[in-house]
């Protein structure tokens, strides 16, 4: 039976579509409804209302914020700027470039007054250099939704799927998403792959490629 799929899914149906017939995940899993997939998109389509309101909102508070402000309130804000954009890399049905570039420059102009309040504090400029490249680093593990999907905190993809997810994946989003997870994520990861394949090859299932994936989290996790 073919499923309405979206075209540009958000969250919730990127991983049913993971799921649907799958051999890697679970049987029970693998099966997806045309129901499952309407209620999905739903969560989806809601999302992307949330999103729009919350931008709203951020940008009119960021537009009356007096000059003489707290600090605590422009970090909050900045706060809740790094938390759209992430959200805004993980949202379907279109392209957000336009809201992303926005948050970007809100986020600069938030970090240069910062930057400029530490004048004078060798260490505080120096963790605030290190702050600057981490976030960089992040937006870009960010361009694949991938990355999205496993950092929210309601992520779709349960703990005891992240394996079958990965597995999933063609080489090139999966050498994007590896370096999200440290060394001691990676060496679970690993075991935790093995095993699911090693469980899918006795079944008779045919995971061929997915004994290659394996082999590239293996080589990052000897790094």
């Amino acid at each position: 039976m073919e499923l309405p799929f979206s075209e540009r899914p958000g969250c919730h149906e990127r991983h049913l579509r993971r799921r649907w017939n799958n051999p890697l995940f679970p049987a029970e899993e693998r099966e997806v409804e045309w129901q499952d997939v309407v209620t999905a998109r739903a969560a989806d389509e809601k999302e992307i209302e949330d999103f729009g309101n919350q931008l709203t909102a951020l940008f009119e508070q960021a537009s009356t914020l007096a000059a003489n402000v707290q600090s605590d309130v422009v970090l909050d804000l900045k706060e809740r700027a790094d938390q759209l954009y992430e959200i805004a890399c993980g949202l379907g049905s279109g392209n957000y470039e336009k809201e992303k570039s926005a948050l970007k420059r809100l986020i600069a102009a938030i970090m240069k007054a910062v930057w400029q309040g530490a004048q004078g504090d060798h260490e505080a400029l120096e963790k605030l250099e290190q702050e600057d490249i981490a976030r960089a680093q992040h937006f870009e593990l960010l361009s694949n939704p991938l990355v999205s999907d496993i950092l929210r905190p309601d992520s779709p993809i349960k703990p005891h799927q992240l394996a079958a997810t990965l597995l999933s994946q063609s080489e090139e989003s999966l050498r994007q998403v590896l370096p999200v997870f440290d060394q001691d994520q990676t060496d679970s990861l690993i075991a935790s792959a093995r095993t699911l394949l090693e469980t899918r090859h006795r079944e008779g299932a045919t995971v061929d490629n997915a004994w290659m994936r394996l082999g590239l989290i293996e080589n990052a996790g000897d790094r």
